[in-house]
């Protein structure tokens, strides 16, 4: 790993901490006005820490999850001394399950892809098998295994009704879609969870509860 724009970073690592800063610092103030209780947030992929240090300043306990280990030694690293962030080295999805990963762009720690393969060595879990407890906001960005891991919360989001941030942007395995997003995604949330599209920041849909209970 190297040093670089004050984070412990991949040593292939060129733009991709510099991207996840910024999008840090464009996006959180408006996701987090949406949010009145700071019990706990659920946030995938942690990648090198960014978003998890963020976000452990808003709320009393922090779970992150990182299963590429390029990515996740960098996050322990940038994370030592806080002492309410729980981290996995792990994926999410809907079932236990190993799989590969490809990555998409070299100088980038960011752009990273599951794949399943016979001989896939990184873990994924469901949320749900953790019985963590409340969660307030899920914030997930896992190039395009944002649906198995919402099935695998599935329990958690019918209890808690967190409001749910996600990456769609055309790389849902199960949704078409394009840069500007999938509309069977969005149908899909809403059938599966009864939770409607309440605002989209780049990339991000952002969702709550159709009864705008949280």
């Amino acid at each position: 790993m190297k040093y670089l724009n004050n984070w412990w970073v991949p040593v292939r690592d060129e733009v991709g901490t510099s991207a996840i800063i910024n999008e840090w610092e464009t996006k959180h103030k408006k996701v987090l006005s949406l949010v009145n209780k700071n019990t706990r947030v659920l946030q995938a992929g942690g990648c090198v820490g960014v978003f998890p240090k963020g976000l452990s300043k808003y709320f009393k306990e922090v779970i992150t999850f990182e299963p590429v280990e390029e990515n996740w030694d960098c996050l322990v690293k940038n994370l030592e001394g806080i002492e309410n962030i729980k981290k996995f080295n792990s994926g999410l999805s809907d079932r236990v399950t190993k799989v590969g990963f490809h990555k998409i762009i070299a100088n980038n720690c960011g752009a990273i892809q599951l794949k399943e393969e016979e001989f896939g060595q990184m873990k994924l879990v469901p949320f749900d098998n953790l019985m963590i407890g409340e969660v307030n906001l899920m914030w997930l960005d896992l190039e395009g295994y944002e649906a198995k891991a919402l099935l695998g919360a599935k329990n958690t989001i019918k209890k808690y009704k967190p409001v749910i941030v996600l990456e769609n942007n055309g790389l849902i395995h199960e949704f078409k879609g394009t840069k500007e997003g999938s509309q069977e995604l969005r149908n899909w949330m809403f059938d599966t969870f009864n939770y409607v599209l309440s605002d989209r920041l780049a990339r991000d849909d952002i969702y709550t509860p159709k009864k705008g209970i949280f």
